[in-house]
């Protein structure tokens, strides 16, 4: 009788270790099946993301060479890029950012690297950016001449501009006003005197 008994709670508990086993190997797979999922989902998006982002890329080039007919097509291609990450980068529209370029930089010469020769007030790039003010606190370069590479004035001159967004609460016509006369320029537009000679309008009528 006591063998019987041994016997039969023997099997109960195999029985019940066989019921844990499946139970364990079909959550296994759930969470395998799960990752797996997650991993293709990942991707798809990844997918989704490059080829939206080439997309725009490729809109930016053609809107840049419309809205700035003195750049070379192979400049405005190889800056489309830039100007996308810089967009994503500081939260700033690629539509103000090619305003701000069309105006900054329509009458300055191109060489044929893709540089833009200084102003006369010591501005530079597509940004025109004054090098010996920005170059230390802008986090994309570390010497001022990193401000000659095209690709470094665009992502430069667009945190320049969050920075000036970000000091005016988001007010976009004080930012472009800041960008161009500095902090001051703004106190003045405020008090009613525009001593950008109205660049701001200027900027977001081309938006």
């Amino acid at each position: 009788m006591k063998m019987k008994n041994m016997l039969m709670g023997i099997q109960t508990f195999l029985i019940l270790l066989l019921s844990l086993t499946v139970y364990w190997q079909g959550a296994v797979y759930a969470d395998e099946e799960a990752k797996y999922q997650t991993r293709i989902d990942s991707q798809k998006t990844l997918l989704d993301y490059h080829d939206e982002r080439t997309e725009k890329v490729i809109e930016i080039a053609e809107l840049l060479k419309k809205k700035n007919r003195h750049i070379p097509s192979v400049v405005a291609s190889n800056w489309a890029g830039s100007i996308q990450t810089a967009s994503e980068l500081y939260r700033i529209d690629t539509e103000v950012l090619m305003a701000l370029y069309h105006v900054e930089s329509r009458a300055i010469h191109y060489t044929r690297e893709g540089f833009i020769t200084m102003s006369l007030e010591g501005a530079g790039g597509i940004g025109q950016i004054m090098y010996d003010i920005w170059y230390k606190s802008c986090p994309h370069s570390k010497r001022r001449d990193d401000l000659r590479n095209g690709d470094t004035n665009i992502l430069c001159s667009a945190f320049i501009l969050r920075t000036y967004l970000d000091e005016n609460n988001g007010n976009l016509e004080h930012a472009l006003t800041a960008y161009n006369g500095g902090p001051s320029a703004v106190r003045a537009l405020i008090r009613g005197k525009d001593f950008t000679d109205g660049y701001a309008k200027q900027v977001l009528m081309r938006v």
